[in-house]
């Protein structure tokens, strides 16, 4: 299983970063994006026994707000290919589930 983050722009398609981890490494650093950002998770499960690429009932995604404790849970959804794309519009999500706080969230 490998996790892909990339940054970029609201507004364009330009990615300013992009980070690539697989399991069950974690990223060095935090990433950070601001209110003209948007974050975009993307993801594959492999089967352990054949080692196949592979779809899950619900694939879920939690942002916590390290500092308050809250949290949010989001769905992703497999694409034909079945790799999981997440894309989060950071005004957009902090702006409703987060309430505009500036915070450091853990993603699982």
């Amino acid at each position: 299983m490998y996790v892909i983050l990339t940054c970029g722009s609201n507004i364009t398609e330009c990615l300013f970063c992009v980070y690539r981890v697989s399991y069950p490494n974690k990223l060095t650093a935090p990433v950070e994006v601001d209110s003209l950002q948007k974050l975009i998770m993307k993801f594959a499960l492999k089967d352990k026994s054949t080692k196949k690429l592979m779809t899950v009932h619900q694939a879920f995604v939690k942002l916590q707000n390290l500092a308050t404790d809250q949290e949010i849970v989001f769905v992703a959804e497999p694409d034909s290919a079945k790799v999981y794309k997440f894309d989060i519009v950071s005004n957009a999500c902090c702006s409703k589930s987060f309430i505009y706080l500036i915070c450091i969230l853990k993603m699982r």
